[in-house]
């Protein structure tokens, strides 16, 4: 008696990958072919979807939404670098952690490169602030006594003092420096000023020396 032959095992029908899985394998295929991620043209023409299909279907995947701009053949944003990187915490040095701070408080990244520069412009800043005061220093030796009698002199015609401006515009000192000298001619003896408009003053009028009394005598 014949035996009944049994039929082979069928083959699995291949798994049809669906509409999420599609676009999974479109991006990674994408960003290892181009390096970048593709726009959302590029995925509605490449899936065959509408545009807000396509929209709909990235965003759902919680994938990053490609680059917004129109041209499709926009180059990826590159890595950032060290320079670009905010520092995990404040640097160890003083002025570099002050300069950190300054940047986070002015709402900037403190990048190592932003700290440097930051840093560099303090120190400029320093080495200016020094230069006007040496020089106010000379002009207050040179020119002293002539400010104060100028200004006791305006006083007297005036009945108040004179800006600084026009101190400074009377002795021909340069206006970079101006407000350094003013001020270094207070810490001299030779004037006095309040925060008022015009209060510029001389201590002892007419002939006044620094550190000298009414009568002339140094004290």
């Amino acid at each position: 008696m014949a035996t009944k032959l049994s039929r082979p095992p069928a083959k699995p029908a291949p798994a049809t990958l669906g509409p999420e899985d599609q676009l999974k394998r479109l991006l990674a295929d994408w960003r290892r072919r181009e390096g970048r991620l593709p726009t959302l043209a590029e995925v509605s023409a490449a899936m065959g979807w509408a545009p807000e299909e396509a929209r709909r279907r990235v965003a759902a995947l919680g994938a990053r939404r490609p680059d917004k701009s129109t041209d499709d053949r926009a180059p990826a944003r590159p890595e950032q670098g060290p320079e670009q990187k905010e520092a995990t915490g404040p640097p160890a040095d003083r002025v570099a952690r002050a300069a950190w701070y300054a940047l986070r408080r002015e709402g900037h990244t403190p990048t190592e490169a932003a700290v440097r520069g930051r840093v560099a412009t303090w120190a400029e800043s320093k080495a200016a602030r020094k230069t006007r005061a040496e020089r106010a220093r000379q002009l207050v030796e040179a020119d002293g006594a002539r400010a104060a009698e100028w200004v006791r002199a305006w006083r007297a015609e005036h009945g108040e003092g004179p800006l600084w401006s026009e101190l400074c515009a009377a002795m021909g000192w340069p206006r970079r420096v101006g407000e350094a000298t003013v001020r270094a001619l207070r810490d001299a003896g030779w004037v006095t000023f309040t925060k008022e408009t015009r209060s510029l003053d001389v201590p002892c009028g007419a002939g006044h020396q620094p550190g000298a009394g009414t009568d002339g005598t140094v004290l």
